[in-house]
């Protein structure tokens, strides 16, 4: 059960340290204590949406006051919103920043005068709007500081030849494979961690409730905790996830209205355009043999195999003429050259090539 928030204030709700963290640092717990909240004092959505505003407003201010200023304007505050009386202590204020119970919230409720709440939020919403020009004003050197930080990205690739080991700065690690690349805003957000893909990777994503960890492709958007899969993304081609461990949720498209679970095991096949996806269980050692310098091909297009021999070996492909509609490419291959891995395709499918400096001519 919830607390009592029936007689809260606007006031309250900004005081109060689970509202803060529920609007400044989002979590699936706050989320649903909230909504719980919201369920069961539905008269109470409208000072909850302006505690909401206010708070929001202070955070986009990035103001760089001390704890002693910012203090003296809440003081200030007081003095002008609230007429002394006789029955009740002088209250310095309490610093949104700074944690405090509900015990202590009580012990300092103020009795109103009237219109006087309306007055002290008009008040704080000037305060939250003007608290960086303020902070200048105090302390001049600090101005540089409150400029924008500019929007700083990491974008990693690894070249065709080449993969490329990362972790990163919140202790994920990833693989990338050849020819394929990752961009994500630098430090990630506060409340997510979103890579977009390009190209294929694996990736172990270490856990944090608060922040999920979410890989873009096109649309599609793949959200997960603590868990490792495998992610194909390569141009047109079908968008195939592959879930190793733990347990991942996968947003298609607008147009699919669609959320597809995957758990331990499972596979999603993603057909972009197109509308339509396929659920279904994989093979983890054929899917995870590239990062042990395996290739298995197993019934793959012909052009998605040229492609992943592009990337493998860093050298173009020339067709002299067209394959076979529907032909298909089965081989497994370790440690070999590109020249042993042609031979032995070559035995299934008939097919002619030709190395000359960092292009192969193949012909079917």
């Amino acid at each position: 059960m919830g607390m009592d928030i029936s007689e809260f204030t606007i006031e309250d709700f900004i005081y109060d340290a689970t509202f803060r963290q529920w609007v400044l640092q989002p979590g699936d717990h706050s989320e649903k204590y909230w909504a719980g909240l919201l369920a069961e004092y539905p008269f109470q959505a409208e000072n909850i949406k302006q505690a909401r505003i206010i708070l929001l407003r202070m955070e986009a201010a990035e103001y760089d006051l001390h704890t002693a200023e910012f203090e003296q304007i809440w003081s200030h505050i007081d003095n002008v919103t609230r007429p002394p009386t006789s029955h009740r202590a002088v209250n310095k204020g309490i610093p949104l920043h700074q944690s405090i119970s509900d015990d202590t919230l009580r012990a300092n409720k103020y009795e109103y005068h009237p219109n006087s709440q309306f007055i002290r939020i008009a008040a704080i919403i000037i305060v939250s709007i003007c608290l960086g020009t303020l902070a200048a004003s105090l302390n001049k050197t600090t101005v540089d500081r409150q400029e924008p930080l500019p929007v700083v990205y990491e974008e990693h690739h690894a070249p065709r030849g080449v993969k490329s080991f990362l972790t990163l700065s919140d202790g994920s690690a990833v693989i990338l494979n050849s020819g394929s690349s990752i961009k994500y805003l630098k430090g990630f957000e506060k409340s997510k961690r979103e890579v977009t893909l390009e190209g294929e990777a694996f990736f172990d994503v270490f856990e944090d409730a608060s922040r999920p960890f979410i890989v873009k492709k096109d649309d599609v958007h793949i959200k997960a905790l603590g868990t490792s899969f495998n992610v194909e993304a390569y141009g047109t081609e079908d968008l195939k996830i592959s879930l190793i461990s733990g347990r991942v949720a996968i947003d298609l498209p607008k147009g699919e209205h669609a959320t597809v679970i995957l758990e331990k095991g499972e596979s999603l096949q993603v057909k972009p355009g197109a509308g339509t996806w396929n659920k279904a269980l994989f093979n983890e050692d054929e899917v995870l043999a590239w990062t042990k310098k395996i290739i298995i091909f197993n019934k793959t297009p012909v052009l998605e195999a040229v492609r992943v021999l592009e990337n493998w070996y860093g050298i173009d492909f020339h067709l002299e003429n067209k394959p076979i509609p529907g032909l298909l490419i089965s081989g497994r291959f370790e440690n070999e050259t590109l020249e042993n891995v042609l031979l032995g395709l070559g035995y299934t499918t008939q097919l002619r090539f030709e190395m000359k400096d960092d292009v192969v001519n193949i012909e079917f």
